[in-house]
């Protein structure tokens, strides 16, 4: 597995977790003729979100100046 800064893995949340929320609001604004497709892909995201949320968490530990995941 390739060793990911920390700051890299702080970017690939923000992003992460800015298209989550992207696809929530589209399920709840409603009327989408993909909507499995687009409630699955929010799983996916999610899951990835749940990987790097867990990744971050352990390389935090070691690096100085770095936010606490919920801060993110």
């Amino acid at each position: 597995m390739a060793d990911i800064s920390i700051g890299t893995l702080m970017m690939a949340i923000q992003a992460v977790n800015k298209e989550v929320f992207r696809l929530e609001a589209l399920l709840q604004a409603g009327d989408l003729d993909d909507e499995a497709d687009v409630q699955e892909l929010l799983f996916s995201y999610e899951e990835t979100a749940d990987e790097l949320k867990a990744l971050y968490i352990e390389k935090q530990k070691f690096a100085v100046n770095y936010p606490d995941y919920d801060s993110l």
